[in-house]
């Protein structure tokens, strides 16, 4: 697929301390002439690592997090696949007959057999299935040499993730036709299905070690701690029956409304 690629970076610094600067940004369109499926991702990377020599301490701190949003087309025969988007259509073209119509002699899409049609499920007229991830990563940490007590160092580190994605699935057949007419088919009705997640985690790590040799005899020692917690929640709503092409929850029938959640 047509991709483009950015980015920019920036390091400098001094012997105590150090930084590290990049950003990014991807924009890789479809495999698709219509251009349906297509991803977008920026992201950043910041660090920065210091050195106090008297006291002979080390410090790091890492900043990181990219958005990427997703689309690719949904309908009833090739739905949303978010882990395999060309799953539906490739398959479809692989089992059709090199003879298989996809449009009829108005140049208009074909309904015909079991509704299988690769150009309807990529067109542009068809639904789209899109997911928005955001996710943030921080890690802070320290290296201490003890002064005074030789071979003791002390060693900690925090790290820290927030991440959310939004996921809009509007399934929506195009307008087909049989071979002979201009008069559109009966098609299913669009669907609609959103979904939010979000969640947060995080673990802190804490290291002591003793390492020192005495003439012919070392004495090392280790002793360290871990803790480590993680949340999430998410929420769900669909409908279905849609009589008018708006892609809102709101917009479709409520006696068909479902949620949940966490």
């Amino acid at each position: 697929a047509p991709t483009s690629k950015y980015n920019f970076s920036m390091s400098g610094g001094t012997e105590i301390n150090k930084y590290f600067i990049s950003v990014g940004y991807i924009d890789q369109q479809s495999l698709y002439k219509t251009n349906t499926h297509w991803m977008k991702r920026g992201n950043f990377r910041l660090s920065q690592s210091s050195t106090i020599k008297s006291i002979g301490l080390r410090t790091n701190v890492q900043l990181d997090g990219y958005i990427q949003t997703v689309q690719q087309p949904s309908s009833t025969n090739a739905p949303y696949n978010y882990g395999d988007p060309y799953y539906y259509v490739f398959s479809h073209l692989t089992n059709a007959s090199p003879m298989t119509r996809t449009l009829n002699k108005y140049g208009l899409l074909l309904y015909g057999g079991n509704g299988d049609n690769a150009l309807a499920e990529t067109s542009e007229d068809a639904g789209y299935g899109k997911r928005k991830n955001t996710t943030l990563n921080g890690k802070v940490g320290f290296e201490w040499d003890v002064p005074h007590v030789s071979g003791l160092m002390l060693k900690a580190t925090a790290s820290y993730r927030t991440w959310m994605w939004h996921e809009k699935i509007w399934t929506k057949d195009p307008k087909r036709y049989d071979g002979e007419t201009e008069t559109p088919t009966k098609i299913n009705e669009p669907k609609l299905s959103v979904q939010d997640n979000n969640g947060y985690d995080y673990t802190l790590q804490g290291f002591v070690t003793y390492d020192r040799t005495f003439g012919k005899h070392s004495v090392s020692a280790l002793g360290g701690y871990e803790c480590s917690y993680s949340f999430g929640n998410s929420l769900w709503g669909s409908r279905q029956n849609y009589v008018f092409t708006v892609d809102q929850l709101n917009s479709g029938a409520s006696a068909s409304q479902k949620n949940s959640g966490t």
